[in-house]
């Protein structure tokens, strides 16, 4: 079967020796920024999923809104050894997303890949469910192309294209351009072609699902052999962003429309834009290359709407328009434009590299937190940082009895702060507290009650930018 949509005779045949300057340089980048601190989400799923067992909360005793593949990586990087062996993860991740790339659209596909996986104001340094779902997104649509290409075996490919997106997906939850692609690719190719091409892409469609279906229930299985059931994942990945969703509009973050405009200016100083447009110069001439295009202006509609709908407006998020984009170059002819678009793109990634600061923020502030907590905290001591920054946690290999580790999560979960002072007045109250300013005051928190029992119970032993450190007083007596 040849109801084919792209041809990689020429365009990724082998590899070129632009595709492996490309490739080298951003190991090369990571490599060298294998030392940072680790990121408050990084962390985060580190400690929790360094805990994962059947427990209390989601992921053994803590609620974390993420699906099971994601903590899955992080476990495997906590039994590798931890931060060093989450950067080699985020590495691989990578270098896989560049050589993928080339597979699909060749050199200017993987020096686009290579370019928006190290642009600095992006924080790809940062391993998260934005870099980790790339690679399996590419890989969808590289296998997806090898269904529509193949003569022999394209059920298998379109298999494996299924369980790639849902991959992607598993590592994070609004991550579905697989899915997207595969219906739209096919979609295109079914409408174009003959009768017999749409019969045979709609098997084509059907063995996708079935890949997708089968590698979802096996993780699913996995997930809840570790602890962690289909009714928990539920209410993690979908049920709390739909509160959380609801809680954020009640609530406004004040920062918001800040950081929307600080994205803009972020994702046109990439010069992504400028890659973007001129691919929209000129409309493909094979026809196989317009059913490409119109699947990656689909997927990058939808990747733009997820980045939107999220709210958030985190620089890291621009990382999920990777495989839209990568999938406009690849449908769109080399001409010196577009060569000239992506050299503009990479002079800003080199220039990024040396004036953008790599280092998460108030990395120092965090760094003197662990060195308090380290020199006088006691083996079996734990901790409760409020709110968020559960990089302090990880850092000072403390524990915590509290469920929430991220502010939002405390925020729509316990707003009142009953569970805290649940926490506090139980027999498994912190030995230690970290808290950001003056009091428990502020996100929309309802704190008096646990306030009163942290003035009663807590003495300041240290402050450190606006962090203050509170040890527990001895109440034997």
């Amino acid at each position: 079967m040849r109801t084919g949509t792209h041809d990689t005779s020429q365009r990724s045949s082998a590899l070129t020796w632009p595709v492996l300057i490309a490739a080298l340089l951003a190991l090369a980048v990571r490599i060298a920024l294998v030392g940072l601190p680790l990121a408050a989400d990084e962390g985060g799923y580190l400690h929790a999923a360094a805990q994962w067992r059947p427990g209390t909360s989601t992921y053994g005793d803590h609620f974390v809104d993420r699906p099971p593949l994601l903590m899955a990586l992080f476990a495997l990087a906590d039994a590798c050894g931890g931060t060093v062996a989450l950067r080699v993860i985020g590495m691989l991740a990578t270098l896989a997303s560049i050589l993928l790339a080339s597979r699909i659209g060749g050199t200017p596909a993987a020096v686009t890949a290579a370019v928006m996986l190290t642009m600095a104001s992006f924080e790809p340094f940062a391993i998260n469910g934005e870099l980790l779902a790339v690679p399996f997104v590419l890989a969808s649509a590289w296998a997806l192309l090898r269904a529509l290409d193949a003569t022999r075996r394209t059920g298998v490919w379109a298999a494996a294209s299924g369980c790639a997106a849902a991959c992607a997906f598993l590592v994070k939850q609004n991550v579905v351009d697989g899915f997207v692609l595969v219906v739209v690719l096919l979609g295109v190719v079914a409408w174009r072609g003959t009768q017999p091409e749409r019969r045979a892409t709609g098997r084509l469609l059907a063995a996708g699902i079935a890949g997708a279906l089968l590698t979802v229930l096996a993780v699913l299985a996995l997930a809840a052999l570790a602890g962690t059931s289909p009714a928990d994942l539920w209410d993690a990945v979908v049920v709390f962003r739909l509160d959380a969703a609801h809680s954020m509009a009640n609530l406004p973050d004040a920062g918001a429309d800040r950081r929307r405009v600080a994205l803009a200016w972020t994702a046109l100083l990439s010069a992504v834009p400028l890659v973007v447009a001129a691919c929209l110069v000129r409309r493909p001439a094979d026809p196989r290359q317009r059913a490409l295009r119109i699947t990656a202006l689909a997927l990058l509609t939808w990747e733009i709407v997820a980045i939107v709908a999220g709210g958030g407006y985190w620089s890291h998020y621009l990382i999920g328009l990777t495989p839209g984009v990568v999938l406009l170059v690849a449908s769109t002819r080399p001409v010196r434009l577009l060569r000239a678009a992506l050299a503009v793109a990479l002079v800003a990634a080199v220039v990024q590299l040396v004036v953008v600061d790599h280092a998460p923020g108030r990395a120092d502030d965090d760094a003197a937190v662990v060195t308090h907590l380290r020199a006088h905290a006691r083996a079996g001591d734990t901790l409760v940082v409020a709110f968020g920054h559960p990089n302090v946690l990880r850092d000072s290999g403390l524990t915590s009895p509290y469920e929430h580790l991220w502010v939002l999560p405390t925020r729509v979960r316990d707003p009142l702060l009953s569970e805290l002072t649940a926490v506090l007045t139980s027999p498994e109250a912190p030995d230690w507290l970290v808290v950001h300013g003056t009091s428990l005051a502020g996100l929309g928190l309802t704190h008096a009650s646990a306030q009163r029992i942290v003035d009663r119970d807590y003495t300041l032993v240290a402050t450190t930018g606006g962090w203050r450190i509170l040890h527990r007083r001895d109440l034997s007596g």
